[in-house]
């Protein structure tokens, strides 16, 4: 990973909490990254993970581009609008606030808190009880034994 990306990645999670307008407050580490606006995303991939994805202009940008890559023809026109149908853009308030779609809030059954997980690359927002029930069989857990934790192999 380039040393720029690496600098972007800040990681961790944290709970956030709902105010009564829909709006929740980004953890402040996370704000940086994504200035004024974030892309709000239902995640349309994997129907067991129902979270809400949030991204960058530029990743959002870099995700829908790279459906001309997989798709074409009358498949892309209705993934592209698949996709277009369940994102928004998001403005981030003066004081890290983003408002949720009620829908949005519906999808992935974010009640009063939030899970908020950084990954390089994206925000995922999730129920925390969905979000630790994916571990809770011993099949759904991956190989870890693959990853190689030392950054000198």
């Amino acid at each position: 990973m380039p040393a720029a990306a690496v600098q972007q990645c800040f990681g961790g999670s944290q709970i956030c909490k709902f105010d009564q307008m829909n709006r929740l407050t980004l953890p402040v580490k996370f704000r940086a990254r994504y200035g004024n606006t974030v892309y709000l995303m239902k995640n349309i991939q994997d129907p067991d993970d129902k979270c809400i994805l949030g991204y960058t202009e530029e990743d959002f940008v870099k995700v829908y581009d790279n459906l001309a890559k997989v798709y074409s023809g009358r498949q892309l026109t209705l993934v592209q609008r698949l996709f277009m149908d369940n994102c928004e853009m998001a403005t981030i308030d003066s004081s890290g606030r983003v408002t949720f779609k009620p829908e949005y809030r519906e999808f992935a059954d974010l009640t009063e808190d939030a899970k908020v997980i950084s990954n390089p690359d994206r925000l995922e927002f999730w129920n925390k009880d969905n979000w630790a029930k994916q571990f809770e069989s011993e099949e759904a857990i991956p190989d870890l034994s693959q990853i190689i934790l030392s950054p000198r192999a």
